[in-house]
């Protein structure tokens, strides 16, 4: 069984706004992107959750400093 993947890393500078994780993962889906690493995430703590269409591998400063942050964006079809 053959299966092609698509990895790709994008800095979004900030996803502490309205809407952002929805148009980021809707790009993801654009460029059929399976697992994105992100940059400038702008989220504290460490989290693990599913979207509809993927699920987030986050990791941030502490809760009081909202700067930096990463984060793994994957298709949930893999």
């Amino acid at each position: 069984m053959k299966i092609d993947l698509e990895f790709g890393t994008w800095n979004t500078r900030t996803l502490l706004k309205p809407g952002a994780l929805i148009n980021l993962t809707n790009q993801l889906q654009k460029y059929n992107l399976m697992i994105t690493a992100v940059q400038e995430t702008k989220w504290t703590g460490v989290e693990i959750w599913d979207t509809k269409t993927h699920t987030i591998f986050s990791s941030g400063k502490n809760k009081s400093a909202k700067e930096g942050g990463v984060a793994f964006v994957v298709d949930r079809s893999i």
